[in-house]
C-alpha cells in the first residue's frame, strides 16, 4: 500500500492531467522520475503551440496561517526547483479540484493570504 503522500501526490497529478485536457493543452508524461511532472503543449495568444514543464505540487490550506493558501517550491531535499528544472509549479488542492498555475521563480513556497488573491496572482485551472 503506497505511503498517504504518495496517495495524495498521485491524485493531485491525475487532476493536473485532468484540468489541462479540460483546458485544452495536450500533457505528457516521463517513463522515468525526472524534475518536471507533465510536459504540457497548448496554444498561445499568438496562436502558436507553446511548450512548458511543471511540477506538480499538493495546494494546502494553512490554518496556522490564518488560511493562507500554501504550495511547495522543493523537492524532497528541501531545495527549490530551479528554472532549469521546471517551468511551472501547479499547486493543486483536492476537495476543491482547483489549481492555480505558478510561475517558477526557484522559491522553496509560494503562497497567497487568501482565494480571491490567488486568483489575482497566478492562473486559475479548474475542470
Amino acid at each position: 500500500m503506497a505511503h498517504e503522500s504518495t496517495r495524495r501526490g498521485g491524485v493531485s497529478e491525475a487532476l493536473a492531467h485532468a484540468m489541462f485536457l479540460a483546458n485544452g493543452f495536450s500533457v505528457f508524461t516521463s517513463v522515468v522520475p525526472e524534475s518536471a511532472d507533465l510536459i504540457v503543449v497548448g496554444k498561445g495568444e499568438d496562436g502558436r503551440d507553446r511548450t512548458f514543464t511543471v511540477q506538480v505540487k499538493t495546494l494546502k490550506i494553512r490554518r496556522d496561517r490564518e488560511g493562507q493558501l500554501v504550495v511547495k517550491g522543493a523537492s524532497r531535499d528541501g531545495l527549490p526547483y530551479s528554472i532549469d528544472d521546471v517551468d511551472y509549479i501547479l499547486g493543486v488542492h483536492i476537495p476543491t479540484h482547483t489549481a492555480f498555475l505558478i510561475p517558477n521563480n526557484s522559491q522553496t513556497e509560494y503562497w497567497s493570504k487568501d482565494w480571491e488573491t490567488a486568483r489575482k496572482k497566478w492562473t486559475e485551472l479548474t475542470i
